[in-house]
């Protein structure tokens, strides 16, 4: 997936929201509607101060105000709007209110056969106008509280039995009937574009799994007026009338203002799409509000946002509620996500100078805006936005064009960016000391949304919580008490799966594999059983500058050897991706060394199904390598080496399964004539240089060191791998020569073009062997565990090695939707559909092509698709290959 920079949209600037510490006197009650009926989180403010509160699910709230004369206006969605007049004392005033709903009235327009429904009209002015609501912030600071409650409905005991979670050397078993809430108030600093400043004073978890996870802000953080919505396509984005089909459905009146009802209509069913209601204000064409569902795969997402005019005609919101029900796997459970700010300062965009006709707004609620000069002279893009907004109806070619100028008029001039360097410093969290230090008493005072009678009831948990931070160890719940104790717990883990801890003030990071993991075993025809141990100490010198040696040892039961390695791994120069390689190994090693096959998927396949693929000879190696940038987006690896190698035989016949009915295949990659006579045993000095340059490569610097994200232009590589006879008794002499270019470009929702052509040649083989020919990336299992990008997946493990020329290339086209996506039952997934293209020639090599058609990111973790292989423009095979990237 691309990269994505953090964007700080309207969204956070709930305007009238919350009031913190500083005034002890207040306005509480309970809202409902004319049934006595709660009525949720409705968003209460005065108009005096600009300051205010979101009341909870149950409909209780509390304003505290400064004592005098205010004005409170309650808004909530699908009702009309209540303004009270009060007068604050020394002591909290009770009131109740009652809202009623709001009926939308009966359409005024006859739609006709043939004819567009006048939803398109309207949407289209808002979709032209997206960019300017969406940039109409140049600053703001303001004071933000935020709460997600979690509610497990239910959970089946054969997954709470194994749904542990461990935190601060607690263990806890999710069950149903498990409440969750997290709450924190932090102080945003924000200027456009994206410069964002974010302080935690105040935040406590009762989540086991995240006590200390202080950055809550993340699901508000887009706008509606963004083309996209995270991974969601908005239904104001310039493509969505590819998405989304829209319905008039009336309109109300509030005040002296018109709200169009527009309801959204998804074209298919899919998990990137929306679906629900947009109200829209007449005149400005902008968001009263939104009520929007999304399904996903593991449950649905409501969405609802109450936008309010804040000053000069800018509606920004000023509610914010997040609704999940999630079910999955027999686990049922609601989050409820909803939030509550006091602004201290708003900074319109002044580069906004084009404003669509303005509604009359309440007297004595906002300053006038200023008159525009009659000397100012109007710019050639101000007049054609001018002239597209006096249309009564605009074409989707307007929609779009006054969505892009738009655009360029709403964001501040900016000269292209000479620094390929994307800099981090437009998103700052900091977290006060005493932030995770507050007890239920600190925030009874300062919670401006009451909580609700479910979440009264863990409010004194997280107290219990905080004093793990003062070094207080919790008592163990029941399940603790009954289960295994702690000591043998560490025990049991580093037995099974491995442990890691620091030493010397956490500088040295020690990380052992495990003794019995199920990584540490594998079979072969040539080793048999092998079973390995491996551990790596890593010595942090400073934040960029790391030190790492990973040693290991394994046995070769059937061959009754002991094989070893050990790397050394020092990363010296970080600015320049600097890394220096020291390696040393004796054992078995695969003749395919660039790409093979996993060494699990051959264990089951021999073990199982007695079908033995990896083809291995013996190999003692030694090389060091140096990894640098030379400049930006260029990269050297250079290795010298030194190896000696031999070719070995079966020596297990072991399986599990089918010993009567098949036989192992021999140990040899290939049984051509020329292969079989280069097969034998040689020494080999050789040196290994490789070249590859991205022009305009952007970067990030992150803790000193350098890491590239993006660039527009593809990567061209060379290398140049020989054999140096005479060299400390080597007997290999040859030269291989490669070079290719590669890309990936992505855009959209979940599309993608990924290509790679390579070409290679020996140049002179005047004594090379069987361990040095090319070998491709040939992966004909029908399940692998790793998802290859650029594999041929009918051709047989070591089929067409060479030890001449080659060419190949790779292609690969990612859509969300192209055949199989479209059926009712599964285009609501989130699965890709990928066709593809594989292409062999060479010396020797046919011309090979294979095409094919898959369908990813099943579950997130799996493929599955059909190949075709034609050799020399004639069918050869087709096969299905399922793959689980489990890496």
């Amino acid at each position: 997936m691309r990269y994505k920079p953090f964007f700080i949209s309207p969204i956070l600037l709930l305007y009238f929201a919350a009031t913190f510490p500083g005034a002890s006197q207040s306005v509480k009650g309970r809202i409902t509607n004319d049934n006595n009926e709660p009525v949720p989180f409705v968003v209460i403010y005065d108009e005096t101060t600009f300051t205010g509160v979101t009341g909870n699910a149950e409909g209780n709230y509390e304003l505290r105000l400064e004592p005098g004369n205010h004005v409170i206006v309650y808004k909530a969605m699908g009702f009309h709007q209540v303004r009270k007049s009060v007068e604050i004392g020394n002591s909290t005033l009770q009131m109740d209110v009652i809202m009623k709903e709001q009926p939308v009235a009966v359409k005024e327009v006859v739609i006709t056969p043939g004819e567009e429904d006048p939803a398109y009209a309207i949407m289209r002015k808002v979709i032209g106008l997206a960019p300017l609501h969406l940039n109409q912030v140049d600053a703001y600071e303001a004071d933000v509280y935020l709460r997600g409650t979690l509610n497990i409905l239910k959970m089946p005991r054969i997954i709470s039995k194994h749904a542990v979670v461990s935190a601060n050397g607690k263990e806890y078993h999710l069950k149903t009937g498990d409440v969750f809430m997290e709450e924190s108030v932090n102080r945003i600093h924000f200027r456009a574009p994206d410069k964002y400043e974010q302080k935690v004073l105040s935040f406590r978890s009762t989540f086991p799994w995240n006590n200390e996870d202080v950055n809550p802000i993340g699901l508000i953080s887009s706008s509606l007026y963004a083309p996209e919505v995270d991974e969601f396509i908005s239904p104001l984005s310039p493509r969505a009338f590819n998405y989304y089909s829209y319905r008039y459905e009336g309109f109300f009146d509030e005040g002296n203002r018109v709200v169009f009802k527009i309801k959204v209509i998804p074209k298919r069913n899919s998990q990137q799409l929306m679906r629900g209601y947009l109200f829209i204000v007449d005149k400005l064409w902008c968001l009263h509000s939104a009520d929007m569902s999304m399904e996903m795969f593991f449950g649905d997402m409501n969405m609802k946002i109450i936008y309010a005019s804040v000053q000069q005609g800018a509606w920004l919101p000023v509610s914010h509620q997040i609704v999940v029900d999630a079910a999955l796997m027999g686990v049922n459970a609601t989050y409820k996500y909803t939030s509550s700010e006091k602004f201290i300062s708003v900074t319109l965009n002044k580069k906004n100078t084009v404003v669509p006709a303005r509604v009359n707004e309440p007297e004595g609620k906002h300053e006038p805006a200023a008159p525009v000069k009659a000397e100012e002279k109007k710019t050639k893009q101000q007049v054609e936005i001018e002239k597209l907004m006096e249309k009564e109806a605009l074409s989707n070619r307007d929609m779009v064009k006054l969505a892009t100028l738009m655009n360029k008029e709403a964001r501040a001039d900016t000269a292209d960016q000479k620094s390929l360097e994307i800099k981090d410093n437009n998103r700052k969290v900091t977290v006060e000391k005493d932030a995770l230090r507050n007890d239920t008493s600190f925030w009874n005072t300062i919670r401006p949304i009451p909580l609700s009678t479910i979440e009264n009831k863990i409010s004194a948990v997280s107290d219990s919580m905080l004093n793990i931070k003062d070094g207080k160890k919790p008592e163990a719940d029941s399940a603790s008490k009954k289960g295994m104790p702690p000591r043998m717990k560490k025990v049991t883990n580093a037995i099974f799966s491995g442990t890691g801890f620091w030493m010397f003030d956490s500088t040295l990071r020690v990380q052992y594999k495990g003794l019995l993991s199920l990584n540490n075993f594998d079979f072969n025809t040539v080793d048999g059983f092998v079973f390995r141990q491996s551990l790596s100490l890593e010595q942090r010198i400073d934040s960029a500058h790391r030190l790492k040696i990973t040693p290991g040892i394994a046995y070769a039961f059937s061959r009754e050897q002991l094989m070893w390695w050990t790397d050394i791994n020092y990363s010296y120069a970080p600015m320049r991706r600097g890394n220096l390689k020291f390696h040393i190994s004796g054992g078995s090693a695969d003749y395919n060394s660039e790409t093979g096959i996993h060494h699990t998927v051959n264990s089951i396949a021999s073990l199982f199904f007695r079908r033995n693929y990896m083809k291995l000879y013996e190999q003692q190696l030694a090389f060091v390598s140096n990894q640098i940038d030379l400049a930006n987006g260029l990269n050297l690896t250079a290795s010298i080496g030194y190896r000696s190698a031999s070719p070995l035989v079966n020596q297990s016949d072991y399986s599990f399964f089918f010993r009567n009915e098949r036989d192992y295949s021999s140990n040899l990659a290939s049984e051509s004539p020329g292969w079989l006579s280069r097969n034998t045993y040689n020494q080999e000095a050789f040196w290994d240089v490789r070249f590859e340059f991205t022009p305009r490569y952007y970067y990030r610097i992150s803790k000193g060191e350098k890491r590239y994200q993006h660039s527009k232009y593809p990567t061209l590589y060379v290398r140049n791998k020989m054999a140096v006879p005479g060299v400390a008794k080597s007997t290999a002499d040859y030269d291989f020569f490669e070079m290719g270019v590669k890309q990936t470009r992505e855009w959209g929702m979940m599309h993608a073009f990924s290509w790679h052509i390579k070409a290679g040649k020996f140049l002179n083989t005047n004594n090379i062997f069987a361990m040095d020919y090319k070998y491709f990336n040939n992966q004909d299992l029908p399940v692998l565990v790793t998802d290859h990008a650029d594999a041929f997946r009918l051709l047989p493990y070591y089929r067409n090695n060479t030890s001449g020329e080659f060419a190949e290339a790779h292609i690969t086209f990612t859509t969300p939707y192209l055949l199989v996506k479209y059926l009712p039952f599964l285009s609501n997934k989130l699965w890709c559909e990928n066709l593809h293209l594989n292409y062999l020639t060479g010396n020797n090599i046919p011309h090979y092509l294979e095409v094919g058609y898959s369908v990813s990111q099943i579950y997130l973790m799996g493929s599955v698709g059909v190949f075709a292989g034609f050799s020399d423009l004639k069918y050869k095979s087709v096969g299905v290959r399922v793959s689980l990237n489990l890496d």
